[in-house]
């Protein structure tokens, strides 16, 4: 395969040619390169709020039905009364209580107050609320102590004060979760159209490749990424599957595409790199896929490809390396399963701010995700990275709990400086 061949290239929905040694796409470029061209696929549902609702995405916006609070509550346990008696009466005659579910069935008027507890409603007639420790109660009297008198509506749940009725509580486009869940049952709504979860396809390339738990022949290895894919990939909300491992055979690797033409989005593990057995940049031009982008300036991670087709699914060609794949996955694919599952704001990285726990080189011509560890310490979060940073290497990746993320030419860091790292969840 010739490095100076040209393939065609979609940015933004615009076909160019790009020459494979053309300047390659920043990761920020290449993300926003695949949510560029893809777009929701699935049908809607509509679903009951005792199903797994968490995860899903909202296909309409949810409107509540009711207010948040439905009434005026007290946020303390003390005297409801009505803040203009304060200046006029120096004892309340205390005519009843009114407790969460339990309340008061009378009206109050002037001189009188209720015992009233958190979470209750106001009685008809009381505007504010008196906490316990400002009063003293002897018998069915209660005062005020003078230096305690409260403002108008002190310690009241206002009604609507959390949500008004027809309010928006969930908009079109949120992935829901355990927060949306409680506040759609508070607004009194038990069912929620969601877009159906989309499908993903995963497969696995290489002639060297076994499954696990089958005898491994001489010069093979198992396959240990689409399992933690097809994980990863569930955990971000679709229906995810692992095909048969494509082998390095182009006519193979042709008929499996075609084969999983019932998905939302493939998803291919090697075999998109230059090498004499890397086919799926060719097939995938001979079936009439589109590349929106082949590898791009990031480590690890360079042989990364995006493909769409105008009846097949689309492909996202993660490199071969177990590592690479895992950290492309973080970067690309969940923002790729946000776009197609229908999330208005598909998922885009956050990084944080830690402080280098020793020394590094001067960095990669690329952008650099490596792999490291973060630890509290007195100065803040400290990170700690390791010195292998091969891509193969599965075991420092099971022990990382975050990427530090190095810029593309970065000089030399010294310990303590202030670095960029996003957490590995």
């Amino acid at each position: 395969m010739s490095i100076n061949c040209v393939s065609p290239i979609n940015l933004a929905g615009k076909a160019v040619s790009l020459s494979k040694t053309d300047q390659r796409l920043s990761v920020d470029e290449a993300r926003q390169a695949i949510l560029d061209n893809l777009n929701p696929v699935a049908g809607h549902e509509t679903i009951t709020l005792d199903e797994a609702i968490c995860g899903r995405v909202a296909a309409m916006p949810v409107h509540a039905i009711s207010n948040i609070p439905r009434h005026d509550l007290s946020a303390m346990d003390g005297f409801a009364l009505a803040h203009n008696d304060l200046p006029l009466v120096d004892q309340f005659d205390v005519i009843g209580e009114s407790a969460a579910g339990k309340p008061f069935p009378g009206s109050v008027t002037k001189g009188q107050a209720v015992r009233i507890f958190t979470g209750a409603i106001l009685p008809e007639g009381t505007d504010t609320v008196v906490i316990q420790e400002d009063c003293d109660l002897c018998q069915a009297q209660m005062s005020i102590k003078k230096e305690a008198w409260p403002s108008m509506g002190h310690c009241v749940r206002k009604t609507g004060l959390d949500v008004a009725k027809q309010e928006v509580i969930v908009a079109a486009g949120t992935r829901l979760g355990p927060g949306h869940l409680a506040l759609c049952l508070a607004a009194s709504q038990t069912s929620l159209e969601v877009w159906a979860r989309p499908k993903i396809t995963i497969y696995a390339s290489g002639d060297e490749l076994q499954h696990p738990g089958k005898d491994l022949p001489y010069g093979h290895i198992y396959d240990s990424t689409s399992l933690p894919l097809m994980t990863m990939a569930r955990h971000w909300g679709c229906l995810a599957s692992n095909g048969p491992i494509m082998r390095d055979n182009p006519a193979d690797i042709a008929a499996k595409i075609k084969n999983a033409s019932g998905s939302d989005l493939l998803i291919t593990i090697g075999g998109a790199s230059v090498g004499d057995h890397d086919h799926m940049h060719d097939v995938l031009l001979k079936l009439g896929y589109q590349p929106t982008f082949w590898k791009i300036n990031m480590r690890p991670g360079k042989p990364l490809m995006f493909a769409t087709h105008q009846t097949l699914p689309p492909i996202l060609a993660l490199p071969g390396n177990p590592v690479s794949a895992l950290v492309c996955a973080m970067l690309f694919l969940r923002s790729a399963i946000d776009k197609i599952g229908g999330v208005g704001q598909p998922y885009q990285p956050i990084f944080f701010d830690g402080i280098l726990a020793h020394d590094l080189p001067a960095g990669s011509p690329r952008e650099d995700y490596m792999r490291a560890i973060m630890q509290p310490s007195e100065l803040g979060i400290e990170i700690i990275p390791f010195a292998t940073q091969d891509s193969s290497m599965l075991n420092i990746f099971a022990k990382s709990t975050c990427l530090l993320v190095r810029p593309a030419g970065d000089p030399p860091c010294l310990a303590g400086e202030r670095v960029k790292f996003l957490p590995i969840v």
